[in-house]
């Protein structure tokens, strides 16, 4: 009976880290992970701003008739795009990208790394009352949750606690959810400025 015992207390961690039950997760373990202690800090941070955010409100035939139909599965209807087909998991370019919906400012490219997911990744947005987490009842793993923008409600991905030092957060973000505005070069503007 103990070699049965001992057996199943792996099943039962990885059934409850599938099942994305922080608290699951906590009763399999005796001594948190590195990870644990990671979201319990994302769990435990400050509540995003949205108080302070304009709402952007709009019915559902609206967002439809707005949106691409990939744009509205993922923005409204929370569905994911597959890994490396979206135009900005790879993409490079120096500038701020926007909610795809709305268009509110949510990351800058400074902060955008290869994560090797196939999906846009960055380390933090550009300002907390940007975008509002979510508990993911769905979620792989405890610390992760879903990611949407705080003017207008619309799903963006989900934010992961592996992410680089020293923040160790991985925003990771459907390409069909944004757009991306380039920043304008400085030596374009002065020299425009001079004439």
């Amino acid at each position: 009976m103990k070699r049965m015992k001992y057996a199943l207390a792996p099943l039962a961690l990885i059934g409850a880290l599938a099942c994305g039950g922080a608290e699951q997760s906590e009763m399999a373990m005796t001594k948190p992970s590195a990870e644990t202690e990671k979201a319990a800090e994302i769990k435990t941070a400050e509540p995003t701003a949205a108080a302070k955010v304009e709402k952007v409100v709009k019915t559902d035939a609206e967002w439809r008739a707005q949106l691409s139909p990939l744009a509205y599965q993922v923005l409204r209807k929370s569905a994911t795009e597959r890994a490396f087909s979206g135009e900005y998991w790879n993409h490079k370019e120096d500038g701020e990208y926007l909610c795809g919906a709305c268009g509110a400012v949510l990351f800058d490219s400074s902060d955008k790394y290869d994560s090797r997911t196939g999906w846009p990744s960055y380390t933090k947005p550009t300002a907390d009352k940007s975008i509002d987490k979510a508990i993911d009842p769905m979620a792989p793993w405890p610390g992760t949750f879903e990611v949407k923008c705080a003017r207008c409600d619309s799903h963006l991905g989900h934010v992961f606690p592996d992410g680089p030092e020293p923040l160790g957060t991985r925003y990771c973000i459907n390409s069909a959810a944004l757009k991306f505005s380039p920043r304008a070069e400085e030596s374009a503007s002065e020299e425009a400025g001079e004439e």
